[in-house]
């Protein structure tokens, strides 16, 4: 009696071949489960939150998305997550990054209303300081807080903060003068002397906090503007280049025109 031997033929053996890598792999799943955060959100309470999952400690960024905000934390600042780092890790991000100073125009003519909208992009009030209050000048490679009142002299000045709501927004003007009061003393009432400013870079400057923390206040700036020198030429002779610093003119036609250093730094030292 021969026993007999069935040979494969080639299409048994693809198949065979093709069945033993699925089920190898399926194996090799079992061993090495996906594990996948809840979704990741742009903002954050943790590092695990900016989407960053594993294969059996191997590490697989999943990604930030978009979504709601989730955790504020008690000094006034915000989670976010920061895609920067390998891997992503939840940091925290300032208040002042989402209130913001800007002007209407970057160059006025002297004189010329300046007005100013601040901002509040969060999702709960804040205090800030009167911008009016924090107007500064670029002079000599420094900015410098000019003079300025806003009560009156002698008269108590109150608490120098606005409040403004939720995504909400204040607009303000300042009519490019510079003020002070006659008697240093802010408690004496006294003459309140009122100048327009010089020409030159200006910015503005306010404190802002949270209203559950004013110990914690951050300070925000304007973006820059420019006063524009005043043209007071019309009409008078240009003799810069002469040797002699004009300080000192007549206002006729044909006067020469006034001389500075900054004007003609050749006859003005």
């Amino acid at each position: 009696m021969k026993l007999g031997i069935k040979v494969i033929n080639r299409n048994e053996l693809v198949f065979l071949v093709i069945l033993f890598i699925l089920i190898a792999g399926w194996l090799l799943l079992q061993e090495r489960p996906l594990t996948i955060p809840t979704p990741p959100l742009l903002t954050c309470e943790k590092d695990s939150d900016c989407g960053w999952g594993t294969i059996q400690g191997d590490p697989m960024e999943i990604g930030c998305i978009l979504g709601g905000v989730t955790d504020e934390s008690p000094h006034g600042l915000k989670c976010i997550c920061n895609k920067n780092y390998t891997p992503p890790k939840c940091e925290e991000q300032e208040i002042a990054e989402q209130v913001t100073i800007t002007t209407d125009k970057t160059e006025y003519e002297q004189g010329e209303i300046v007005k100013m909208t601040v901002n509040n992009g969060l999702d709960k009030s804040i205090y800030y300081s009167y911008p009016q209050l924090g107007i500064e000048r670029f002079d000599n490679g420094n900015w410098t807080q000019i003079k300025m009142v806003l009560a009156g002299c002698g008269v108590p000045g109150g608490f120098p903060y606005g409040a403004l709501s939720p995504n909400a927004k204040d607009e303000l003007q300042w009519d490019q003068k510079e003020k002070w009061c006659s008697n240093p003393d802010p408690s004496v009432i006294s003459d309140l002397i009122s100048k327009q400013v010089l020409a030159g870079k200006y910015r503005i400057k306010s404190e802002i906090f949270d209203q559950n923390t004013p110990e914690n206040k951050q300070t925000i700036y304007s973006n820059e503007f420019t006063i524009k020198e005043k043209d007071e030429t019309a009409g008078c002779k240009n003799l810069c280049g002469d040797g002699v610093c004009q300080e000192i003119v007549c206002m006729a036609i044909g006067c020469p025109c006034a001389e500075t250093k900054e004007s003609c730094s050749h006859d003005c030292k």
